[in-house]
């Protein structure tokens, strides 16, 4: 993995990734018709099981089952990576490759996605589904909500300070 050469204003986090989830990724990624799309899907699992350990790791409840992800018909038609925080909201996983972010300083966020999400997780991934089953993502930080898109490398929040911003966006629980 090629850790950023640009200043972060944070430690980065990285996260191996457990080859059972590399496998499913790889399995949900290869039902795509087309090979950019299933690459894009494979990335997309990765960094959504990788904010899943995360969260796992610091004892945060997700479900993963009512992700827009996780469906198949979803899968296959919106490009779409999302955590739901169970009890909180959903956050969204952007994924960039290392040369995004030497190029560009700067974090793409579905436009299609910004009213229905808590925040944005910047995971940097380097993989393909050709891959050994061996996979590390990288957290770069995270932004709450915003409109100010794209999102500066240099305006993510600590993943560190996430668990404090998850507790502040409790919501109500559904009937």
């Amino acid at each position: 993995m090629t850790f950023p050469s640009h200043a972060m204003s944070q430690p980065l986090i990285p996260v191996l990734i457990p080859s059972e989830s590399v496998f499913l990724a790889r399995q949900l990624a290869q039902q795509q018709p087309l090979p950019e799309q299933a690459q894009q899907v494979y990335r997309n699992l990765i960094a959504v099981f990788a904010l899943k350990h995360y969260l796992d790791v610091l004892g945060i409840e997700t479900d993963l089952t009512t992700c827009d992800c996780w469906n198949s018909f979803l899968r296959l038609t919106l490009n779409r990576a999302d955590v739901s925080v169970v009890g909180h909201g959903r956050l969204e996983c952007c994924v960039v490759s290392s040369a995004d972010v030497e190029a560009a300083s700067e974090v793409t966020v579905p436009s299609e996605i910004l009213e229905d999400r808590i925040g944005y997780v910047a995971v940097q991934i380097e993989a393909d589904l050709n891959q050994a089953s061996e996979v590390t993502a990288l957290f770069l930080g995270f932004v709450p909500q915003t409109e100010n898109l794209p999102v500066r490398l240099k305006a993510l929040g600590s993943m560190f300070d996430l668990p404090e911003f998850l507790a502040a966006q409790t919501q109500a629980p559904l009937v």
